[in-house]
């Protein structure tokens, strides 16, 4: 079923109704609108949302992964133009791997806010705890996004760097109250670091359950 979400209103004015903007999931039909909406991305959004500038075979390849896990995506199209944001959840083992992107004359309008918010949504579904954000730490504007929100954000001050900064977002009861009950939102970078930590407490949690002989 292509539409997973109805997003939006219509918009009266002047006794004129306008078209719906409508969130859905992709399907075959979408792979130029998808290859389109890539392209269209400055350098820097590029780099933010593929963590490297790609070429457009690298785009095409990527259109190709969305399509064939569709209910993993979710497409915002703005009636007679191109689609105006992308939202993309990628999985390998434990890992989840969030991106996204907003058309630069889209913005400003609650997209990325609609997006992230399913990003949420897929990830409780897996009972996922933890999305990864290629360039995350360069991204103060998904950071806000998600803070708001009231996701924790984990991310580095600068790249060499692998000690974690996380503020908790602000309290949310749909998400958990404790800091520890909300999902996180953290840089790819740190996907290693992140790893060892919470291996490091389950050990930790392991050694104290340990019967006393």
């Amino acid at each position: 079923m292509k539409y997973f979400a109805i997003a939006f209103t219509t918009h009266a004015l002047a006794g004129k109704v306008f078209a719906m903007r409508c969130a859905t999931s992709p399907t075959k039909d979408d792979f130029h609108a998808l290859v389109e909406h890539f392209l269209a991305l400055s350098p820097r959004d590029r780099i933010l949302r593929f963590g490297r500038l790609v070429s457009a075979a690298d785009i095409c390849s990527t259109v190709e992964s969305i399509l064939r896990n569709p209910r993993d995506a979710l497409l915002v199209h703005e009636p007679m133009r191109d689609l105006a944001g992308v939202m993309h959840m990628s999985y390998k083992g434990s890992i989840a791997l969030l991106g996204l992107s907003v058309a630069s004359w889209a913005r400003g309008q609650g997209i990325g806010s609609l997006l992230l918010q399913r990003a949420v949504l897929f990830a409780q579904l897996r009972e996922t705890k933890i999305v990864y954000v290629r360039k995350l730490s360069s991204n103060p504007e998904m950071r806000r996004l998600a803070q708001r929100m009231g996701l924790n954000v984990a991310w580095s001050p600068n790249a060499s760097c692998t000690q974690l900064e996380l503020p908790l977002g602000t309290a949310n009861p749909f998400l958990g109250r404790r800091g520890e009950d909300r999902l996180t939102l953290a840089d790819k970078f740190l996907c290693a670091s992140i790893n060892s930590i919470a291996l490091g407490s389950a050990r930790k949690s392991a050694d104290k359950q340990l019967p006393l002989n």
